[in-house]
């Protein structure tokens, strides 16, 4: 199911105190149109009534793609909201409702601390694409363009979507700006056939990120 609320939130710019609807929960069948709003960015903006201004409000929030069978958990980057997300999956794996339902065997779980990394997992979820496969292509791709002037040293990279050839748009993103790039399907592809087989099972509740995908490769 999905869940929200609506708060108080004051604009940091003319100081109006406005209504903000926060989801505390997605479910991409159950409330579809908040799925795709979590996926362009614009659940977590706030335009004040007031002066128009636009801002990205940080909150925690739940993303349950019950097509693809995959949770992913946005919480802030503190230590603390970390360790209380595992604590808290840990509980809830072994309750034993949960376990005489088999509520865990089928799912994928996955954590992030920021709103770009939410709306990329729902992304690459909605493509039926596989995260990890996705990691390890952008830290290649990263890799063999470090010294291209058309990707920023130390940006960001995300993916968008797929082309019309179905290869996987990927954006970089720095304080100079954003560049995008398409990449051949054939890489993704080997990639996703290389995780299966050294990772044929993704259980518990995990990072899949730049850094999951460096200790990946550098495992080989």
């Amino acid at each position: 199911m999905s869940r929200q609320q609506e708060v108080d939130i004051t604009c940091p710019g003319c100081g109006f105190t406005g209504r903000f609807v926060i989801w505390d929960s997605v479910n991409n069948v159950v409330s579809p149109e908040a799925a795709q709003k979590l996926i362009d960015g614009s659940l977590f903006l706030y335009e004040c009534p007031n002066c128009g201004e636009k801002n990205q409000v940080h909150y925690a929030c739940l993303y349950h793609d019950m097509e693809h069978r995959v949770m992913v958990q946005l919480v802030s980057d503190t230590e603390e909201s970390v360790e209380k997300a595992f604590e808290t999956y840990d509980k809830l794996m072994d309750d034993d409702i949960v376990k005489e339902i088999g509520y865990s065997s089928g799912y994928k779980h996955r954590l992030v601390t920021d709103i770009n990394s939410l709306r990329e997992k729902a992304s690459i979820l909605r493509d039926e694409l596989d995260d990890r496969a996705v990691e390890l292509m952008k830290l290649i791709v990263l890799a063999r363009n470090a010294d291209n002037d058309q990707i920023p040293a130390g940006a960001r990279s995300y993916y968008v979507c797929l082309d019309e050839d179905s290869g996987l748009v990927l954006e970089f993103v720095s304080d100079e700006g954003a560049v995008s790039a398409s990449v051949d399907r054939e890489m993704y592809d080997s990639l996703a056939e290389l995780v299966r087989e050294r990772e044929p099972e993704d259980k518990g509740l995990r990072f899949i990120d730049s850094q999951w995908a460096y200790e990946f490769l550098s495992e080989r």
